[in-house]
C-alpha cells in the first residue's frame, strides 16, 4: 500500500515585525562591521592558541592530581640485579688503560657497540597511591649506549676508549626537561594502580608508558640505530653516541620494529619463534620470505621459552634453528605480591628433574645454547642442547657474516 509524505514549508518572507526586521538589520550591520576586528582577534596569539591553552590547562591540572596522589619511591634491585643498577652517563670517550689479558694481533678495528635500560634519577621508581603499588620490571630503564673503540697504531699498538651516552628518545627528553620522573610505572601492581597509571600516561602525553629503546643496535644501509619493541628506531652516530632522529622510513612507518632484525643474505626463508605455552608444546614457524600465513609450515617441539635466535641456516631437507633456551620465561615476572628474591633465585638454581606436582622447576630459567634440526620434507625434528647446564648464557652475539650459514 504506497503511503503519501506531506511536507510542511514555507517559501516567502518570514511574518518578522517591523521592530524586528529593523533590529534585525541592525544586528547584521554590526556584524559586517565587526568582521574586521574579528579577524584582528582571530590574528592574535592568544586568541588563535586557545585550544592549545586550555589542553596545557587540562595536562597541568592532571600533573598536580599526580603530583598530589602519586608518591615515586626507590625500587630496590634484588641481590641478584645489581649489573642492572644505572651508572653515569659519560658523554665523551676516555682511553682504556688496564686491560686484563691480550688484544690479538689480527682483531678487527673498529667500535664494538651495545645498549641496555638504564634508568633515570637514580633507579627504577615505583609508585604508592590511594589506588594502590604499581611498579616496573627490571628490564625496564631508558636506553644507554656503551661503546668500545679499537684503534690499531703503526706499531701494532692497539688504542681503546670508552664511552656511554642515553637515547634521547621522545620522552627521555620530556623527563629530562622535567627534571623528575612523569611517568607513572604501568606494568606491575594492583590493578587498580596499574590501570589509574595508563589512564593517567595516556591522558598527559598520549602514551602509556616511555619509549625505551634499550634492547639492540643494529645497522642498516651504512646507517646505525638503536631500538626497543615498543617504538621506532633512533638513529645514532656511533663515534660520539649522539641522537640523531626518529627513523620512521620517510613518513612512511608509525607502528614498533622489533628489536631483533636479522639479515639473511643467503636463503629465501626467515624464521620466527612463538610464544611459550606451558600448557602446549612450544612451535616454530618457517615461512618463506615473500610467503603468507597460509605458507606457514609448523613444527612442534618440546615445551620451552626462547627470547633470542643465534643463527638459522639450511642444510639439505633441513632447516637448523640455533637459540637460548629455557624451561619457563623470566618475563614478565612473579605475579604481583610473591617474594621476587626466592622466585628469581629459584628459577636460576642448577638444573635437576623436573617434578610433575612443581609448578615452577628449580632451574627453570636456567638458559642454555639450544639446536633444533627441522626437516622440511618428512616434518621430524631432532633437538639437542648445546652448552650442557654448568653455565646458563643469553643474549647471544652471532658475527653477522655468518647469519644465515
Amino acid at each position: 500500500m504506497a503511503s503519501i509524505l506531506h511536507v510542511n514549508c514555507f517559501m516567502g518572507r518570514p511574518p518578522f515585525s517591523h521592530k524586528f526586521d529593523h533590529h534585525f538589520r541592525d544586528s547584521l550591520h554590526f556584524s559586517l562591521s565587526f568582521k574586521p576586528l574579528f579577524r584582528k582577534l582571530q590574528q592574535n596569539s592568544i586568541w588563535a592558541n586557545v585550544p592549545n591553552i586550555i589542553k596545557e590547562a587540562s595536562v597541568r591540572l592532571l600533573d598536580t592530581f599526580v603530583d598530589l596522589t602519586f608518591e615515586f619511591v626507590d625500587q630496590p634491585l634484588l641481590p641478584c640485579q645489581g649489573n642492572f643498577a644505572p651508572v653515569e652517563e659519560r658523554g665523551e670517550a676516555i682511553h682504556v688503560t688496564s686491560i686484563e689479558g691480550r688484544i690479538p694481533d689480527d682483531f678487527q678495528e673498529g667500535v664494538y657497540i651495545r645498549n641496555g635500560p638504564n634508568p633515570l634519577f637514580g633507579g627504577l621508581k615505583s609508585t604508592k597511591s590511594v589506588f594502590g603499588k604499581s611498579s616496573h620490571t627490571w628490564i625496564e630503564g631508558e636506553g644507554m649506549l656503551h661503546a668500545l673503540y679499537f684503534c690499531k697504531e703503526c706499531d701494532g699498538s692497539w688504542i681503546t676508549a670508552y664511552n656511554n651516552r642515553y637515547v634521547h628518545t621522545d620522552t627521555f627528553k620530556l623527563e629530562k626537561e622535567r627534571n623528575k620522573p612523569a611517568f607513572l610505572p604501568a606494568i606491575e601492581g594492583n590493578p587498580r594502580a596499574v590501570l589509574s597509571a595508563f589512564l593517567l600516561n595516556w591522558l598527559r602525553f598520549g602514551l602509556v608508558d616511555k619509549y625505551l629503546s634499550n634492547t639492540n643496535v643494529f645497522e642498516h644501509s651504512g646507517k646505525f640505530y638503536s631500538i626497543s619493541e615498543n617504538h621506532i628506531p633512533q638513529e645514532i652516530d656511533i663515534r660520539t653516541l649522539e641522537t640523531l632522529e626518529n627513523w620512521d622510513i620517510d613518513k612512511g612507518w608509525r607502528r614498533p620494529f622489533t628489536s631483533h632484525p636479522k639479515l639473511i643474505m643467503v636463503n629465501l626463508r626467515i624464521y620466527r619463534l612463538i610464544k611459550h605455552e606451558k600448557e602446549g608444546r612450544a612451535r616454530i614457524g618457517i615461512m618463506p620470505r615473500y610467503g603468507d600465513a597460509d605458507s606457514v609450515q609448523w613444527f612442534e617441539v618440546e615445551s620451552s621459552c626462547t627470547f633470542h635466535i643465534i643463527n638459522c641456516y639450511e642444510k639439505d631437507d633441513e632447516v637448523v634453528v640455533l637459540a637460548c633456551r629455557a624451561r619457563d620465561s623470566i618475563i614478565p615476572g612473579p605475579d604481583f605480591g610473591l617474594n621476587k628474591f626466592e622466585w628469581f633465585s629459584k628459577g636460576f638454581k642448577d638444573i635437576g628433574p623436573v617434578e610433575e606436582t612443581d609448578e615452577k622447576p628449580q632451574g627453570s630459567f636456567f638458559s642454555s645454547a639450544y639446536e633444533w634440526k627441522l626437516n622440511m620434507d618428512s616434518g621430524d625434528v631432532k633437538e639437542r642442547n648445546l652448552t650442557g647446564t654448568e653455565y646458563s648464557m643469553d643474549f647471544p652475539m652471532m658475527n653477522e657474516k655468518f647469519v644465515g650459514f
